[in-house]
């Protein structure tokens, strides 16, 4: 009867790991894949991120607060839709009101920004930065996008 038991909670069991696994293995399990950042993102498209409060439309020649490390660094930090969660989870992790902005380079060059790849360190990843006036033009923006950290610390996009 032990056996039988045995047998009987196995067979469940492993009928039951079958029908969950896959479900984690793909994601199907978190609805919140439909706003990953992965699916929204254009891989190669320039992306400033910023806080929320940092963003003023309104000020048409010079919409965005640059962050201390752009100031200090005397560039812009952006990134490639690819590289976008990285930064978050490196640079904003638990913070709240989160955009990302997604920038026209021909306009940027239109006001006398230069995008040039650079190495952040010698064996590491090219990303874009911004030269020039430290001032990013309200026409430079293509689209605002809002994001949200999600308790297993990746990034999607919010409504």
């Amino acid at each position: 009867m032990e056996i039988c038991s045995f047998k009987m909670c196995a067979f469940i069991l492993a009928g039951l790991l079958i029908l969950i696994l896959p479900a984690c293995w793909t994601g199907q399990g978190d609805k919140s894949h439909k706003n990953s950042l992965s699916t929204k993102l254009k891989q190669d498209a320039l992306y400033k991120i910023v806080p929320a409060q940092n963003y003023t439309p309104e000020t048409q020649d010079d919409c965005i607060k640059l962050m201390p490390l752009d100031i200090e660094s005397g560039f812009i930090h952006v990134s490639f839709g690819n590289q976008a969660e990285k930064i978050l989870q490196k640079f904003f992790k638990n913070s709240k009101d989160i955009i990302l902005l997604e920038l026209d380079p021909q306009i940027l060059s239109q006001h006398g920004l230069e995008v040039r790849k650079e190495q952040n360190k010698p064996g590491g990843d090219f990303f874009p930065h911004i030269y020039g006036v430290q001032k990013i033009p309200a026409k430079a923006i293509l689209s605002v996008i809002k994001v949200a950290e999600n308790a297993y610390g990746s990034w999607a996009e919010i409504n």
